[in-house]
């Protein structure tokens, strides 16, 4: 089964066919992505103890993790924070409010998955 970690999220519906695993901070998040090797991981931008922008950093340079599809779920819209995530090696950055049913396409897109 294929592994998503959300943080500071709450995705009805996006169960399909997969492991969803939450924490509760950033620095938790770091820690579950560094022990579960999700190929898919959820961050908002705002989140405690340690930004969804400096848990990418820290994966992306990380060369056993690198790899990792990163996706940023955000109210930050400003240009210079869609700068900064593409500069980190953010793979899908959306800013809230977002629809939930194409973020589900992606997901499935991305893990190759049928959502019928």
């Amino acid at each position: 089964m294929k592994k998503i970690i959300a943080c500071g999220l709450i995705m009805g519906g996006l169960v399909l066919a997969t492991e969803l695993i939450a924490a509760e901070n950033g620095e938790i998040a770091l820690e579950k992505i560094r022990g579960e090797r999700p190929k898919i991981v959820l961050l908002d931008v705002m989140m405690p103890k340690m930004s969804g922008f400096e848990v990418c950093d820290i994966v992306k340079k990380d060369p056993e993790l690198r790899d990792t599809y990163i996706m940023i779920l955000t109210a930050k819209a400003q240009e210079t924070d869609r700068q900064r995530a593409k500069d980190l090696g953010v793979d899908y950055y959306v800013t809230k409010p977002f629809n939930p049913d194409e973020l589900i396409r992606k997901v499935t897109e991305i893990l190759n998955i049928s959502s019928s």
